[in-house]
Parts: structure tokens; C-alpha cells; sequence
């Protein structure tokens, strides 16, 4: 087992000049981007229904609710154009399929799907994406590896791993990307979930199967900017796997 207290500043990169739109910034995954962003130089559009309390010059906070169309077109209209774009939001749900109702459903699509379309969709109508941008979804490994529960969950990230292979698809010619990373355990607000609604013992049982322990939110963190930069700029259109060994103890 690795140490995970050490110090994750493996990769250094250079945003200056840049302009970051994220969604889900309020914790984990999304905070954990940003702040690596306004270290690297970057100028920033949040977006959480919670402020976030990091004090910066290059950060431009917008708290609204995305899965209201409304809030999403004023937000985009608001932002100057951007060079990159990470998609962080997201609801997970266990919802058994026979007690499967639209309601229930369509709040997590809303989030998880919805919204992400819908915010490519106005920031290109709007041409606010620069030439050479890029995006990058945070899916999960359960879209290919779905578990009991998970039908609502694990539907809308395997739609949102094909809708950003065909955003690749449509903005190639622009030099634009777009790539998905699926983590799989990340301690993340939804870890803590997970711990309340099950028990810490069985958590603990679960980490135990991964050879590299849970994820940190520094971990994707890393990722996501890889994916940002021009470092990545031969990837196009991919998932990328973040599980610590997790998938191969399967195998």
C-alpha cells in the first residue's frame, strides 16, 4: 500500500493566459481542480449551489442550480471564452429498477446528463469555446462495471462516455478535445455518503481491495489538467480508468 499522505506534486503545469470553466466545485473532485488550476496560473468559472471558500482574483464564482435550463444560459452568458471545460457534477443514487419512478430518475439525469449537454451545447452556439480547448467529464468506473442499484447512476455516465466521443467527433476540425475519466472510490463527499448509508466496516473491507488504497481528490486532480493541457493534446475522445488497481483484482 502506497503512502497517501505524501505530498501528490508530481506534475507541474502552466495555465497562464488560460480560462477554466468547472462544475461541481463545491468539494472533492472539482475543488481539488481548482485549486490546482489557481496554482497553475489559470483564470476560473466556478460553478456549485454552495460558495466555495477559496479567496482568489482568478476566480469567478456562479451559484445556481444547472439542472434549470435558464440558469445554465445565463451563466454561459456571462463568462468570456473559455479554453477548457471540466464537468465534476454529479448525484448518485442506488434506486432498485422496481422501484424505478421518472421523478427519481430524472433528477439524476438532469445532473449527471442533462445539464452536461446542455452547457456544451449553449458554449458552442455561443462560440464561447477557443480554438485548441478542452473537456473533460468525470464519469465512473461503474459505467462499464455496473453494480445492484446502479441502473440510473451507471445509464447516465455511459451516456455522458458516449456524448463526449461524439463532441471529439463534432469540434476535431476546431482542435478541440474532449476525454472522460472514470475514477473509481475517490474520498469525495459521495465516500462519506457511502459510509453513512452502509456502514464504515464494509467501506473499509472494499478500500481493502485496492492494491493502491481509495483515491484522493488530488489524485484526478493531476489527471484532469493532464487532460487540460497541451501535454495530452494526442488524446482524443477517451475514458480514462482511475481505480488503484481496484479492476484488476477481478481479473
Amino acid at each position: 500500500m502506497l503512502n497517501t499522505d505524501r505530498v501528490l506534486a508530481a506534475a507541474t503545469f502552466d495555465f497562464k493566459g488560460k480560462r477554466i470553466l468547472v462544475t461541481g466545485a463545491s468539494g472533492g473532485i472539482g475543488l481539488a481542480a481548482i485549486q490546482k488550476l489557481l496554482d497553475s496560473g489559470a483564470a476560473v468559472y466556478s460553478n456549485s449551489r454552495r460558495k466555495i471558500d477559496i479567496q482568489s482574483d482568478s476566480l469567478i464564482q456562479f451559484n445556481e442550480d444547472l439542472s434549470e435550463e435558464d440558469n445554465i444560459e445565463k451563466w454561459v452568458s456571462e463568462i468570456e471564452s473559455i479554453d477548457g471545460v471540466i464537468y465534476s457534477a454529479g448525484i448518485l443514487d442506488s434506486i432498485p429498477i422496481r422501484f424505478a419512478k421518472k421523478e427519481k430518475m430524472m433528477k439524476i439525469w438532469d445532473i449527471n446528463y442533462f445539464s452536461a449537454v446542455t452547457l456544451c451545447s449553449l458554449l458552442i452556439k455561443k462560440r464561447k469555446v477557443n480554438k485548441g480547448a478542452s473537456f473533460v467529464f468525470i464519469s465512473s468506473i461503474s459505467a462499464k462495471h455496473p453494480y445492484i442499484g446502479g441502473s440510473m447512476y451507471t445509464g447516465s455516465k455511459s451516456a455522458l462516455e458516449t456524448f463526449s466521443k461524439v463532441l471529439a467527433l463534432e469540434l476535431k476540425d476546431k482542435l478541440v478535445r474532449s476525454n472522460c475519466i472514470a475514477p473509481a472510490m475517490v474520498k469525495t463527499e459521495m465516500y462519506e455518503k457511502g459510509i453513512e448509508k452502509g456502514s464504515k466496516e464494509f467501506m473499509e473491507e472494499h478500500i481493502a481491495k485496492y492494491p493502491f488504497g481509495a483515491g484522493e481528490p488530488e489524485d484526478l486532480a493531476q489527471a484532469i489538467c493532464f487532460l487540460l493541457s497541451d501535454a495530452s493534446r494526442w488524446i482524443n475522445g477517451i475514458t480514462l480508468t482511475m481505480d488503484g488497481g481496484f479492476l484488476l483484482q477481478g481479473s
